[in-house]
C-alpha cells in the first residue's frame, strides 16, 4: 500500500479476511473498505463498511466512513440492514444507540416517518426502562403530525423520571402544538417544583392561570370519590363500619372546642359573610358534602384540623387565611375529601385509635376479636360505650358491618390511612389547580419532606412524587375534565 499498490494491499487484505477468524475482523473490514473508497469502487466500499458495522455498531469508523460515503436510498438500507445484523449478536454493547440509529436513518435520510416510528414502538417495548427511546418515540410522532401520541409518549417518559426536566417539558410543548393552552401549563408545573427556571411555563402561568376552587358543583362528589379510593373488599369492610359507627364514633371522641379557644358562638355559618365560609362553602359544593361547622382559631397549627360530632367540624387556624388561594384550597380540600367520603374519623384519628375501636366494635359479633391488640379492659369498655352511643335504628346495620369487617381478614392499617391521604391530596391537588402550591403544603405536613428542594423532593417512594407523577396523568386531565378545568373560565361558569 505504501508503494501505491492499493489493488494488491486490498487483495491481501481479502484473502487475509477470507482466511481468518481472528478478532481483528472489523479493522481488516475498514482497511478494505477505505482502499476499495480510493479505487473508486463505491458498492464495494459500502459492502466491506456494512460489513464493519454488523460488528461494531453505529459508533463504529466503519459507520462513519458508510455515511459518509451513503448517497441513495440502497446504502442507507443497506447500513439499517447492518445495524439490525449488529443487535441480533448477543455481544451487541450498543444496543440502544443502534436503534436510535435506525430511527434515525428511516425517518430523516429514506424519509420513511411512520417505519421509524414503528421501529421505535418495538424498541420502547422491547427496552421499556430506556428514555432515551421513549423520548425519540415522542420527537417523531410530533413530527409527524401525531400530537396526540407523542403526549403520550411523553407522558410516559416523564412518569419514568419524573426528576428530568425534558420529558415536562416536551409534554408541554406537545399540548401547545394542539393549542390546548391549559394542558400546557399543567404539564410544565412540574418545572416549578423541580426549580427549574423556564420561561415557557412563566408565559403560560400568565395566559392560562390556575383557578383554585372553580371546579363544577358536584364533580368530585362521594360516588366519583369512591371509585377514585378503589378500596379493596377488606377495606370497603373498613369504611362501611367506619360509616355505620359514625354517630357513635362523635360521642366516643368529641371536639373540646375550648382547647382551641373557641365556644359554639364562634361557628362560622352559611349567612357569616366571611369569606372562607364561601370559599369553603365552593369547595363543599364540588364535593357534594351537605352539613358540617367551620371554626378559625388562633392556635399555631400547620393545616385545618378535622374533629367529630353531629356535623364534622373544620378548625382552620387563623395564620393559614394569609396564605396564597391556591395554599388554602388545597389545605381545605385535604381536610374536606375525607368528610366528603362519610369518614371525618379518618381526618381524626390514627391508624393505631382506628384500628382499636374497630376491634372494639368486632366484639360485638365475635367476643375474643382483638385479642391482645391492647389491654382487655380498653378494648371491652370501648365496646360497651361504643353499642350504647348507637341510635337504636342502626344497630341492626352496625351488626351486619361489623360481621362483614370479621369476615374480611385482616387489615393493614397503616397502609389505609396512607391510601385514604393520598387521596384526599390527590383531590386538594386538583381543586387548588396549582401543583407548586400543592406541593409545598404538602410539605408542610410531612415531617419527612421538609428541607428538601427540587428533585430531592422527589425520591422514590416520596409522597411528593406520587402527587406530581399523579398531576399530569391521563387520569388526572380527565378528572379536570369533568370538573370543568380544561375549559376557558366563561364556558366553565357558564355550566
Amino acid at each position: 500500500e505504501r508503494e501505491g499498490r492499493r489493488g494488491d494491499a486490498r487483495a491481501a487484505a481479502e484473502r487475509l479476511l477470507d482466511a481468518s477468524e481472528c478478532p481483528d475482523r472489523a479493522p481488516a473490514l475498514l482497511r478494505i473498505g477505505r482502499l476499495r473508497d480510493a479505487e473508486g469502487d463505491d458498492p464495494g466500499a459500502l459492502a466491506a463498511y456494512a460489513e464493519g458495522v454488523a460488528l461494531e455498531g453505529p459508533g463504529s469508523e466503519s459507520a462513519l466512513e458508510l455515511k459518509a460515503l451513503a448517497t441513495g436510498t440502497a446504502a442507507f438500507e443497506k447500513y439499517v440492514s447492518a445495524l439490525r445484523r449488529y443487535l441480533s449478536r448477543g455481544e451487541a454493547t450498543e444496543r440502544v444507540g443502534a436503534l436510535l440509529e435506525i430511527a434515525r436513518v428511516l425517518g430523516d435520510s429514506l424519509a420513511r416517518p411512520r417505519a421509524a416510528i414503528a421501529a421505535l414502538e418495538e424498541a420502547v417495548e422491547a427496552h421499556p426502562g430506556e428514555l432515551r427511546l421513549r423520548r425519540e418515540l415522542g420527537l417523531r410522532l410530533r413530527d409527524a403530525g401525531d400530537a396526540e401520541h407523542a403526549a403520550s409518549a411523553f407522558e410516559d417518559l416523564a412518569l419514568a423520571d419524573p426528576t428530568r426536566p425534558e420529558g415536562w417539558r416536551e409534554l408541554s410543548r406537545t399540548h401547545l402544538a394542539m393549542e390546548r393552552r391549559i394542558e400546557a401549563r399543567l404539564a410544565a408545573e412540574p418545572l416549578a417544583v423541580l426549580g427549574v427556571p423556564d420561561d415557557g411555563l412563566k408565559r403560560l402561568l400568565r395566559e392560562a392561570p390556575p383557578r383554585p376552587g372553580e371546579a363544577r358543583s358536584g364533580s368530585f362528589g362521594p360516588a366519583l370519590l369512591e371509585r377514585l379510593a378503589a378500596d379493596t373488599p377488606e377495606l370497603q369492610s373498613v369504611t362501611t363500619l367506619l360509616r355505620v359507627m359514625e354517630p357513635a364514633l362523635a360521642k366516643l371522641y368529641p371536639a373540646d372546642l375550648a382547647s382551641y379557644g373557641l365556644g359554639a358562638r364562634d361557628k362560622l355559618g352559611t349567612r357569616s359573610g366571611h369569606p372562607l365560609r364561601a370559599l369553603v362553602d365552593r369547595l363543599a359544593s364540588a364535593l357534594g358534602l351537605g352539613g358540617f361547622d367551620l371554626y378559625v382559631h388562633a392556635h399555631p397549627h400547620a393545616t385545618p384540623q378535622v374533629e367529630l360530632g353531629a356535623a364534622a367540624l373544620v378548625l382552620v387556624p387563623e395564620d393559614v387565611l394569609q396564605l396564597p388561594r391556591s395554599a388554602l384550597v388545597f389545605l381545605l380540600g385535604q381536610a374536606l375529601v375525607p368528610i366528603a367520603r362519610g369518614l371525618p374519623a379518618l381526618a381524626k384519628l390514627t391508624p393505631r385509635e382506628v384500628e382499636v375501636v374497630l376491634a372494639a366494635a368486632a366484639r360485638h359479633v365475635q367476643p375474643r376479636f382483638g385479642r391482645g391488640l391492647t389491654g382487655e379492659d380498653v378494648l371491652a369498655d370501648q365496646s360497651k360505650r361504643l353499642f350504647k352511643a348507637l341510635p337504636r335504628r342502626q344497630r341492626r346495620a352496625f351488626e351486619e358491618a361489623a360481621q362483614a369487617y370479621v369476615d374480611a381478614g385482616r387489615v393493614d392499617f397503616g397502609a389505609f390511612h396512607r391510601r385514604a391521604a393520598r387521596l384526599a391530596t390527590r383531590v386538594a391537588s386538583l381543586l387548588a389547580d396549582d401543583l407548586a402550591a400543592s406541593v409545598r403544603m404538602l410539605v408542610r405536613g410531612h415531617r419527612d419532606l421538609q428541607g428538601r428542594e427540587g428533585a430531592a423532593l422527589l425520591e422514590r417512594g416520596s409522597a411528593a412524587r406520587e402527587l406530581v407523577t399523579f398531576w399530569a396523568s391521563g387520569a388526572a386531565m380527565q378528572l379536570r375534565k369533568h370538573a370543568g378545568l380544561l375549559e376557558a373560565p366563561d364556558a366553565s361558569r357558564a355550566t
